[in-house]
């Protein structure tokens, strides 16, 4: 009976202690403007950059895909993305 008592206060300090440490990162993730995310367009920039450079890259790939030797192509476009 001594052990179900002792395991539910445990319980019950750590759901608090739990709540207590996500209350304090949360405040501090608004507060920290690293953790945060921008506010500014820079971040939808890169993100349309990026979007289109993949697209690009897969265009690429299906094309390797589609042609004559597809792996002569794809050895090709590895060779050539180790190079960068």
């Amino acid at each position: 009976m001594e052990s179900l008592i002792a395991a539910v206060v445990s319980a019950v300090i750590a759901v608090i202690a739990a709540l207590v440490f996500l209350s304090r990162t949360k405040g501090k993730a608004e507060k920290n403007p690293v953790l945060s995310a921008p506010k500014d367009g820079t971040a939808d920039i890169a993100r349309g950059t990026i979007q289109q450079t993949f697209e690009e890259d897969v265009g690429k790939t299906s094309d390797a895909l589609d042609g004559d030797s597809p792996a002569s192509d794809l050895a090709d476009l590895g060779n050539a993305r180790r190079r960068r």
